[in-house]
């Protein structure tokens, strides 16, 4: 290994540190309540909003509230890599009928992507399972 090498490498690992932690601050702040516009990788474009009582409710573009026969509720834990999401399928009268597993990577406070299955959770993002389904925060 080179002296100029050698004599960087304490400056390499404290900005890979400080970079490890800037990326786990902003992840932690990370709040999914608002409304979304959620594009999928096949072209559909849904509207979501996502309550701080953990339901998921579907909107038009006109921000309208979508009237349907089954309540969903959504969890994320931000403690797994990558994070996960669990998107829970209610009946109207409370009973579980549905769990759809994703994957999550935050971009942004404002932007993430999703990649969800009613089959098994994703393994990675360039898994064929599943839908890939990007999130932007409407303002």
């Amino acid at each position: 290994m080179n002296f100029e090498l050698r004599k960087n490498i304490p400056g390499i690992l404290s900005i890979a540190v400080i970079l490890l932690i800037a990326s786990s601050f902003n992840l932690k702040k990370f709040d999914p309540v608002g409304k979304w516009k959620a594009a999928s990788e096949k072209g559909n474009v849904n509207y979501m909003e996502f309550t701080r009582d953990g339901r998921i409710r579907f909107r038009d573009e006109k921000d309208s509230i979508l009237v349907s026969d089954i309540a969903l509720r959504y969890k994320f834990d931000f403690d797994k890599n990558p994070v996960q999401c669990d998107f829970i399928i209610y009946s109207l009268y409370g009973d579980k009928i549905g769990l759809m597993e994703g994957i999550v990577e935050v971009k942004s406070k404002d932007n993430f992507i999703l990649k969800i299955s009613k089959n098994q959770r994703p393994k990675s993002f360039t898994d064929k399972e599943g839908e890939k389904t990007e999130y932007t925060r409407m303002k």
